[in-house]
């Protein structure tokens, strides 16, 4: 089944920003099942024909290949005579890899149909397990939650002391190639991940300076945030990072991957398969500029919990935890981004927000509360007034911007312009 709007796009790839997928314009594909007419057809999106098959739900095929490999890994491990931890790995990877298999055949398609439908569904579960682990850990305190995180580390459990980049601030040439460091190479790679993800020249300049205002504010708490200041404006800013999106708005436009219009403009897109025009909607609209600030708070949120979850958890920065848990923020933030773009651009046609978009706010929600909550009696040092000053100046702007751009004027163009003196009087005395 499928309406007229979803026919139109359907010659689309899903490159292209004005690509709604099927699960939001329409209801679900049906089959034929007697009497289950609205049973939901898996992996309906079928780009290649050459490869149908692939795409081909088998639930049985794969049911049973789950079982027969956790049975030999359960039969067969005991010869081997490995330690009781290992045995603990192994029995919790055999329930997620249960689970994982179990969504891959049962979630819904998320808006990305490749390089699979499976492989977005497996991005949603993790992005669920990851969810439930930190919804565990939330009615613990920051002692339990660190004796947890031992289960993968043994090294862990123990203060970590982490220096400062603001030792020696003179610029010289030693200090500067002294602060390229492999933090320098991170900046660059999760930069270029950011571009990625956003698509919006923008809102990455906007993101970047924003980043560094935060950590100039928490640099009280988390000493890794002290900086000097051409590290700060010019390894960061003007640098790696602008290497960083540069890099991957390169790579955006050579797989002809559409740009992401947030702030609202006219454009024209290219797709892998053709080249479609979008009108997008005025620049001038409220709901542009919120949906822009609401996803910049999201993504601020998600990487600053990293630090600051390392940071009382003692987890030192070149952990693989570390590692792991952005290239997860990366994965679930690509289909996130998009399904929240459709949602924000269609609002007529879109009525609710996307499972990984909506998935992906609650984890960041959930790490910002455990932050809350494990910070009492940890990170007591005051933040300073010059700091709550610049802040208040800020979001007082944040707020009379709008207003006065989006809210004042549009309502002067309804009512028309103001009537004169006389002419006020005039209507009065009617």
């Amino acid at each position: 089944m499928r309406t007229r709007a979803s026919t139109a796009l359907s010659s689309v790839g899903d490159g292209s920003a004005s690509e709604l997928t099927e699960d939001m314009l329409s209801p679900p594909e049906t089959t034929n099942l007697g009497r289950y007419p609205f049973a939901i057809a898996p992996y309906s999106k079928t780009d290649d024909p050459a490869v149908r098959w692939f795409y081909q739900p088998s639930f049985l095929a794969v049911f049973f290949a789950a079982c027969a490999g956790t049975a030999a890994l359960a039969h067969f491990s005991p010869r081997f005579q490995l330690p009781d931890r290992v045995y603990d790995h192994l029995g919790v990877a055999s329930a997620v890899g249960i689970f994982l298999v179990t969504a891959m055949l049962q979630f819904r398609d998320g808006p990305f149909s490749r390089p699979h439908p499976a492989v977005w569904r497996i991005v949603l579960a993790t992005n669920l397990l990851y969810l439930l682990a930190i919804a565990f850990l939330y009615f613990h305190d920051v002692a339990y939650a660190r004796e947890a995180l031992r289960f993968f580390d043994r090294d862990l459990g123990r203060p970590v002391v982490e220096g400062t980049h603001d030792a020696s601030c003179e610029l010289t040439p030693t200090n500067f190639y002294n602060a390229l460091d492999h933090y320098a190479l991170a900046h660059a790679l999760g930069w270029f991940g950011k571009a990625l993800i956003l698509r919006d020249w923008w809102l990455l300049l906007i993101l970047s300076v924003s980043f560094e205002m935060c950590e100039v504010t928490f640099s009280h708490v988390i000493p890794i945030f002290r900086e000097c200041w051409w590290d700060r404006w010019g390894l960061d800013v003007f640098g790696c990072n602008l290497i960083g999106a540069w890099a991957g708005m390169k790579l955006c436009k050579a797989l002809g991957v559409s740009h992401f219009s947030w702030r609202g403009r006219r454009t024209d897109v290219k797709v892998p398969f053709d080249l479609a025009k979008f009108d997008w909607r005025s620049v001038s609209r409220m709901r542009n500029y919120l949906s822009s600030v609401a996803l910049l708070t999201v993504l601020l949120g998600a990487e600053l919990n990293v630090f600051f979850l390392k940071q009382l958890l003692w987890v030192p920065s070149d952990n693989p935890l570390v590692s792991v848990r952005l290239a997860f923020i990366f994965a679930w933030a690509l289909p996130a981004t998009r399904e929240y773009y459709e949602y924000v651009s269609h609002s007529r046609r879109i009525v609710r927000m996307g499972s990984h978009a909506a998935m992906l706010l609650s984890t960041v929600a959930l790490e910002l509360l455990c932050i809350v909550k494990w910070s009492q009696g940890e990170l007591t040092e005051p933040m300073p007034p010059r700091i709550k000053i610049a802040w208040a100046i800020f979001l007082t702007g944040l707020v009379v911007y709008p207003l006065k751009k989006f809210g004042i004027r549009r309502r002067h163009r309804r009512n028309g312009s103001r009537p004169t003196n006389g002419s006020a009087a005039h209507a009065k005395s009617r």
